[in-house]
């Protein structure tokens, strides 16, 4: 079943924004920015995705994109190595 890839610590890297910031800047609670980076949600409010696209000056594309199944991003590849090496 294909998946989606949320992207959103990738675009605050880019802009040099930390999760804090973000929060600060939307009113989101910072447990949600952080949730939501974390791909630990599983419905997402349009309002919110609204917020952090009108704050970061993006659109929901840049944030969200559909994964086939078993397909593997390069970029979440890379994360999951780091993830292994630090262990």
């Amino acid at each position: 079943m294909p998946r989606i890839q949320i992207s959103l610590l990738e675009v605050l890297a880019r802009k040099r924004l930390k999760m804090a910031e973000l929060s600060r800047r939307t009113g989101i609670a910072y447990s949600t920015i952080n949730n939501f980076a974390n791909e630990r949600i599983e419905r997402v409010d349009l309002k919110t995705l609204a917020r952090i696209c009108s704050t970061l000056d993006c659109q929901p594309g840049d944030l969200l994109e559909c994964v086939p199944d078993g397909e593997v991003r390069a970029d979440e590849e890379e994360r999951s190595v780091k993830v292994e090496v630090s262990r």
